[in-house]
């Protein structure tokens, strides 16, 4: 796998490594210069939205390295960290974030789609939430995730919250070096795999029953 010497780089040094919640916000999708996309206004909706919802929250944005430019001037509410792979590996993406903090409770979220508050299911649960017309889909039975895979009809938002045993697996999997190429789907099917437990919550007028 091909990397930049910027891999492991973050900007804006943490003060406090133990903080109660961690809020990652991936942008390696993101082409700097050629997606028609109002970055800053998008992230400051994406930041208000998540301390609306969120007490002592950092927001942590992971960036490629083709945005190194433009990355100074996003907002200062955001700790900055560049994924330096050339193929934005999901799992290092939060690998890198968990290397400074270690939260009680971390999200993640695809940067590129805009959160919404219906994202958030305030319990003390792992979950994931789904969305209509994306990507991955959830194999759901009782309300409880089974496997993350294509071509599924309950379809995944990009949005999912570790807590407990399914965050100690998340750390696990994510600072593996043979992992950290995983897709976020991939990742959370592995700690599936190992035990960990997903409740999936409808969002956007998806349903999360059969």
């Amino acid at each position: 796998m091909k990397r930049s010497n910027k891999s492991r780089q973050f900007i804006h040094s943490p003060k406090d490594r133990s903080i109660r919640s961690i809020f990652v916000l991936d942008y390696t999708k993101y082409i700097y210069e050629k997606t028609r996309l109002d970055i800053k206004t998008l992230i400051k909706s994406q930041i208000d939205i998540i301390h609306e919802n969120v007490d002592k929250c950092i927001v942590c944005g992971v960036f490629n390295i083709d945005s190194w430019p433009m990355i100074d001037d996003l907002d200062k509410r955001m700790s900055k960290f560049v994924n330096g792979y050339i193929d934005h590996a999901d799992a290092f993406s939060v690998g890198i974030v968990l290397q400074c903090y270690n939260p009680d409770c971390l999200f993640i979220h695809d940067g590129m789609i805009p959160l919404d508050n219906k994202n958030f299911i305030h319990n003390e649960s792992s979950y994931v939430t789904l969305l209509p017309n994306t990507k991955y889909g959830c194999n759901v039975s009782q309300g409880r995730l089974q496997i993350m895979l294509p071509g599924v009809e309950k379809k995944w938002s990009s949005f999912a919250s570790f807590v407990g045993k399914e965050l100690d697996l998340l750390k696990v999997v994510c600072k593996d070096i043979n992992k950290c190429k995983l897709l976020y789907c991939e990742v959370i099917n592995e700690i599936i795999n190992k035990g960990g437990f997903f409740k999936v919550e409808g969002v956007a007028g998806a349903s999360n029953r059969k």
